[in-house]
C-alpha cells in the first residue's frame, strides 16, 4: 500500500464518518456506497477542485515555488546539472494543508447535502405526499376489493388452524 492510498483511505473514513454521525442525529438510513461514490469522484477531481475552490491557493503556490528553489543546489562553476538536495522544515503551514485539503471539504460538505437530502426525502415519503421508492402503498377500499365475510370457507379454515390469526 501506498502512502497516497493510506491518506485516501483516511479521508474516505472523515467523510463516512461525518456522514454518519449526521444520518443517526437525524435519524436516516443512507446508502454508503452514495457517500463513497461522491467520495471517489471528488478525489479523482481534487487538482480541479484545489485550483477552483482553493482557500489559500496563491499562498500555497508561493510556498510551492519557494520550497521548489531552497531544494536546488547551484554550482560555482558552469556545471550542466544542479544538485537537488532537500531542506528541513520546522514550521507546519496550516493554511498549505487547509488548501490542499480542499477536496476533501467539498466530498464532506457534499456527503452533508446528501443525507439531509435523504431526510427529506424520506420525511415527504412518510408524510405521503410523495411516493417512496421503496414501499409501494395499496388500500383494498381505494381498489374496491370486497373482503370475505367471516363466514366463508377460507376464514373458518383459518379459525380452524389458527393460520393468519
Amino acid at each position: 500500500m501506498y502512502f497516497n492510498d493510506n491518506a485516501r483511505a483516511d479521508t474516505l473514513w472523515c467523510c463516512l464518518a461525518a456522514s454518519h454521525t449526521l444520518a443517526i442525529c437525524l435519524h436516516v438510513r443512507i446508502h454508503l456506497f452514495v457517500v463513497v461514490v461522491i467520495f471517489v469522484v471528488c478525489d479523482y477531481f481534487r487538482l480541479e477542485i484545489v485550483n477552483y475552490t482553493g482557500m489559500y491557493l496563491d499562498h500555497a503556490n508561493a510556498f510551492a515555488t519557494s520550497n521548489y528553489l531552497d531544494n536546488i543546489i547551484t554550482q560555482p562553476t558552469k556545471a550542466s546539472m544542479n544538485v537537488w538536495a532537500f531542506h528541513e522544515n520546522v514550521t507546519t503551514d496550516y493554511k498549505l494543508i487547509l488548501n490542499e485539503y480542499t477536496y476533501l471539504w467539498v466530498a464532506a460538505g457534499l456527503c452533508q447535502v446528501y443525507v439531509v437530502l435523504e431526510k427529506v426525502a424520506r420525511t415527504l415519503a412518510a408524510s405521503q405526499y410523495l411516493p417512496h421508492p421503496h414501499r409501494r402503498r395499496c388500500s383494498l377500499k381505494r381498489l374496491n376489493v370486497v373482503q370475505p365475510s367471516s363466514g366463508s370457507p377460507v376464514n373458518m379454515l383459518r379459525k380452524k388452524t389458527g393460520m393468519w390469526s
